[in-house]
């Protein structure tokens, strides 16, 4: 390696060392979580991403609204039927 602007200290053993990354977790509605681990005692050192894909979250809501319209005004109905009697 021609330098050490890669390295920083691990909190843990005190070393200089390169983090180790380690990714989990994500999925349809939400970024992987990646982890920074050092290679010699294995601390986290720091996480970085995940979190929600507001993208696909709006296109869920967007694509579900009409049949949560249509419940919302059938139990609605369904209600007043009931004290109309």
């Amino acid at each position: 390696m021609s330098g050490d602007d890669n390295r920083i200290a691990c909190r843990g053993c005190g070393r200089n060392i390169v983090p180790r990354l380690w990714h989990y977790g994500g999925g349809r509605l939400s970024y992987a979580t990646t982890q920074h681990l050092c290679p010699f005692c294995g601390i986290v050192l720091y996480e970085t991403g995940g979190g929600v894909r507001w993208g696909c979250v709006i296109i869920l809501l967007l694509f579900s609204s009409p049949f949560i319209v249509l419940f919302v005004f059938t139990l609605v109905r369904e209600m007043t039927k009931e004290f109309s009697r």
